[in-house]
């Protein structure tokens, strides 16, 4: 039998920089373990990049760097050239990852408009419709206009659980192609004890009780119901302290105010971003008593993974029931405060049980499939939507 022809892939990257955020992540990886039959290409914010038949990144065959045109929310971000960079990639079939973003509106009108197929993998962002604020509107007016075409266009639908398809067909109040196509795993690397007490000494943890959150610094993340179980908990956990990892999204100053409001600064440190120096952000888990993830919804969680593969305890209100069970994590309901407050407190108070627990969710996450296994899938997928017709 004849090996399949090679076809060209356009995915869509809906964030800010194209090597921060989970669905940055999972486009990286796919692309690095598709075969040599598929050409890759990304469409980012600023540019887009190409990527070897292999699938290896390259750098940027162009760098648009153009002011940038905001439309009230960092999300709504406008590349005039991403159109004009779809036609220079003339891709055979589109990837749209993430809904509700201006990559994926000019790679979908794109693909209507050249008759190519096009699948989305929606990475729960269906789920935000249910955001606050001035975005909430926007959200509204956009779903009005758009959801119509993405309903008759996307040919296939990816979801990561059960949930998210649920969500997914009750949004569009229809039956719809839907695929449950879970995301890979990657184990974190062993970190070598000296890096980790390297760690421990550059950010003074020696003697506390630590909980760390990895993850942007937003609203829905819901790192301001941390910083008020700290007023309890720190009552009868004096030394515990809070790390805050990753980057700042707008929400860092409002953080701050409410530290300085409840005075408890002396049980929080945000170190920022350190995604770019692996050996001191997975020294940041290891070092950690317990990882805490008090988010609304989380469509696959890399933090899960991360956490589980060095068997640390997880305390979280993610509600993600196709990766664990209640009895897996320390779970709460998003925004109960005195119910997260407990929990970090039973992890404090049987040490033991909390790693037992975390350790039963290690040895699931080590029999999930890897990158490669889901690579297979998509391009399978790929190759059926390119040899079948509409």
């Amino acid at each position: 039998m004849a090996e399949p022809a090679r076809f060209k892939l356009l995915l869509t990257n809906p964030h800010f920089h194209y090597k921060s955020g989970g669905v940055a992540k999972t486009i990286r990886a796919l692309i690095a373990q598709y075969s040599g039959k598929v050409r890759s290409c990304v469409l980012s914010t600023n540019s887009y990049y190409s990527t070897k038949s292999a699938g290896i990144l390259e750098s940027a065959t162009t760098k648009i760097f153009l002011d940038r045109i905001m439309l009230s929310y960092k999300k709504y971000i406008v590349s005039p050239c991403s159109f004009i960079h779809c036609m220079a990639i003339h891709p055979d079939i589109i990837h749209v990852h993430s809904y509700r973003n201006f990559q994926g509106d000019v790679a979908m009108f794109f693909g209507i408009l050249s008759r190519k197929p096009i699948l989305l993998t929606t990475h729960a962002s269906i789920i935000e419709r249910e955001g606050t604020d001035h975005t909430l509107i926007f959200k509204r007016l956009y779903d009005f206009f758009l959801k119509p075409v993405y309903s008759r266009f996307v040919r296939l639908w990816l979801v990561t659980s059960k949930d998210e398809g649920i969500d997914l067909e009750t949004y569009f109040k229809r039956s719809l192609p839907v695929l449950k196509i879970p995301l890979g795993t990657e184990l974190s690397p062993p970190i070598a004890p000296s890096d980790v007490e390297a760690f421990v000494k550059t950010h003074g943890l020696q003697g506390k009780f630590v909980i760390s959150y990895v993850g942007r610094l937003v609203e829905n993340k819901g790192v301001q119901f941390v910083i008020k179980a700290l007023q309890v908990v720190r009552k009868i956990i004096p030394n515990i302290l809070f790390l805050i990892i990753g980057a700042d999204d707008g929400y860092l100053n409002h953080i701050n105010d409410m530290i300085k409001k409840l005075d408890v600064g002396e049980n929080v440190r945000y170190l920022g971003f350190l995604r770019r120096t692996p050996k001191e952000f997975y020294a940041a888990y290891t070092a950690s008593d317990a990882i805490i993830y008090p988010t609304k919804t989380e469509n696959f969680g890399y933090v899960f993974i991360e956490a589980a593969s060095l068997s640390k305890p997880i305390i979280t209100s993610s509600r993600f029931t196709d990766v664990f069970n209640p009895s897996d994590v320390f779970f709460f309901n998003y925004g109960d405060v005195d119910a997260l407050a407990g929990k970090i407190l039973q992890v404090f108070n049987e040490p033991q049980a909390a790693i037992e627990r975390a350790q039963r969710f290690h040895q699931k996450v080590l029999g999930m499939r890897n990158w490669s296994d889901v690579a297979r899938i998509h391009e399978k997928i790929y190759q059926f939507l390119l040899n079948s017709k509409k």
